[in-house]
């Protein structure tokens, strides 16, 4: 029983220093706590702060381009067909040609052609003469033929030439020495030109 008091008296001895042990401890504890959640607040308030690095993003789905459609060549131009040439169009036909010019001595001015012809005539005073056009008509006679002279009461001289081209003319004129009269005679080979005496 003795040893049993003891043991009680010693229990109730240490009891408070057990306590006061746990206080502080406890306060140690709160004090160390209280610092740690000073530091990482200071911490994180603080910029560049180190963070533990998140969950990497995922990566983006890489979509597949699409093929280009390459448009189909244009077919190749066909060569134009060659055209047949076209049929030369014919040689026009000769037109009326002076070929000759005689005087006879009767006062008859002859024109040969190769064609008929219609020819024209006129006047002309001071002085008297006599012009005689043929249309259509190239002078093609030599050329000792232009210009020929005469003895002859009425007429001194007869003159031929290419009076006008396109339209072509051939023109004589007969110079006289007083005021005539003159007829003209056509036919297939040519004109007659006839001098006379002026009517009374």
């Amino acid at each position: 029983m003795i040893r049993i008091n003891l043991v009680r008296a010693k229990a109730r001895e240490a009891a408070p220093e057990r306590a006061l042990i746990s206080r502080r401890e406890a306060v140690t504890g709160a004090v160390f706590l209280a610092a740690a959640l000073a530091i990482l607040f200071y911490l994180a308030s603080q910029p560049g702060t180190v963070q533990a690095p998140g969950p990497p993003p995922p990566a983006a789905a890489v979509q597949p381009t699409p093929a280009k459609s390459v448009p189909p060549e244009p077919p190749a131009p066909q060569p134009a067909p060659a055209r047949a040439a076209a049929p030369e169009p014919p040689a026009p036909a000769p037109g009326c040609q002076v070929t000759a010019v005689a005087i006879s001595a009767d006062a008859v001015v002859s024109l040969r052609t190769n064609t008929a012809v219609k020819p024209t005539s006129f006047r002309i005073d001071n002085p008297d003469r006599i012009a005689v056009d043929l249309p259509g008509c190239l002078a093609l006679f030599p050329n000792e033929q232009m210009i020929q002279k005469l003895d002859h009461p009425l007429v001194t001289r007869v003159r031929t030439s290419q009076f006008q081209q396109n339209p072509d003319i051939v023109r004589v004129v007969i110079d006289l020495r007083a005021p005539a009269r003159h007829e003209l005679q056509t036919s297939g080979q040519g004109v007659d030109i006839r001098i006379l005496e002026p009517a009374p």
